[in-house]
């Protein structure tokens, strides 16, 4: 998966909810662009709901837009 992906979701305006798929089917969801950090590398992004996520890019099978 590539950043740019992730971040133009996290930045769109209106922003839509949207959840990352891991390689392994769990799905998390981001309800907030306020939910979703990168990190200045950019290798990893962090999610942050009921329970706090870091996910590795290499491990993101898929992005879902609006729950």
């Amino acid at each position: 998966m590539k950043i740019t992906e992730i971040l133009d979701l996290r930045d769109a305006v209106p922003f839509v909810p949207f959840s990352v798929e891991l390689n392994s089917g769990r799905i998390i969801p981001v309800p907030s662009h306020d939910h979703l950090f990168v990190p200045p590398n950019k290798q990893y992004v962090v999610v942050a709901n009921d329970h706090l996520y870091v996910v590795d890019l290499e491990n993101v099978a898929a992005l879902v837009v609006g729950q």
